[in-house]
């Protein structure tokens, strides 16, 4: 007999999450991948490939290689920790753009000191 392995709370179950594992029946390479992580990987992917291939013959394609694959992984890596629930990626940088530029002085004319 199986174990079941999740709990009930409010009719709600609490089910363990794997990396690769979506369901008993598909796996994807380091899932789940959501609309951030998958757009930094394809990008980096474009633009390590691009840069080798351009600059075959320079000498230096390896080294452009290696450390473009090491910034695509970094950079997904980075792209992983967004969070899934709100406020979103876009949401955030606004706020955070309004927490810099909001906290200027403004005046409508000279205040004497």
């Amino acid at each position: 007999m199986a174990e079941e392995t999740a709990r009930v709370f409010a009719e709600v179950r609490d089910f363990p999450i794997y990396i690769s594992h979506l369901d008993d029946n598909t796996r994807v390479p380091f899932a789940p991948w959501r609309i951030w992580d998958g757009l930094t990987a394809l990008v980096g992917i474009a633009l390590t490939v691009w840069a080798t291939w351009h600059w075959l013959n320079s000498g230096v394609a390896a080294v452009i290689f290696v450390c473009g694959g090491a910034a695509t992984v970094g950079a997904t890596a980075l792209a992983r920790q967004v969070p899934i629930n709100r406020p979103t990626l876009p949401y955030r940088a606004l706020w955070l753009a309004q927490c810099v530029i909001g906290t200027q002085r403004r005046t409508t004319g000279r205040v004497p000191r």
